[in-house]
């Protein structure tokens, strides 16, 4: 699943800020991002991904507040952030009409499919269901951040059904609509 590697940065960050602390896990979430944007270019991709540049930016971003502005933020109010960005990512590319999704499903599918609308309306409601676990992801850590006695299993749990259910709707979606669509050929 190539959209993994994309949320790659978003991944480190989560993993690191709590061991290294959140502007050293910001600066190592840009730089995995960065390494993408160069990874891309090397393999000759002429479309930047929106996702990868996206993380790019929100990273190196929150960086440089976290460094210079805000050395203060906690790893939770930081997440909040991190989150808000990836919200904003995954919402402005269906906005824009571009769904995130759309540029890893094209790795996958022949050309001649890329413009039918049935793969179009597939990846928009795709990345639909993933802006919604990232709005859950998102919530989750502001009650951590912000709402002092929640037990922190409880947005934990939710933040891991709702990620979960996106990779599951991921594999499973395209599937449903190929084994529907030959059904109705027949």
């Amino acid at each position: 699943m190539n959209i993994l590697l994309g949320l790659a940065p978003f991944i480190a960050f989560f993993v690191l800020a709590r061991s290294i602390g959140a502007t050293a896990g910001l600066w190592a979430a840009a730089a995995i991002a960065a390494a993408l944007l160069v990874r891309a270019r090397l393999r000759g991709q002429t479309e930047v991904k929106v996702l990868e540049a996206g993380a790019a930016v929100l990273f190196v971003g929150l960086a440089v507040i976290a460094s210079f502005l805000r050395p203060d933020w906690s790893v939770f109010a930081v997440r909040v952030f991190v989150d808000l960005g990836l919200v904003a990512i995954t919402l402005g590319s269906i906005l824009i009409g571009r769904p995130f999704t759309l540029q890893y499903a094209r790795e996958q599918v022949p050309q001649e499919r890329w413009t039918h609308p049935l793969f179009l309306a597939a990846n928009r409601r795709i990345s639909a269901v993933w802006a919604f676990a990232f709005v859950v992801e998102t919530a989750c850590s502001a009650l951590i951040a912000w709402v002092p006695g929640v037990p922190a299993a409880l947005p934990l749990v939710a933040n891991v059904l709702a990620l979960l259910g996106a990779v599951i709707f991921t594999a499973e979606y395209p599937r449903r609509l190929r084994a529907r669509s030959a059904i109705v050929n027949q």
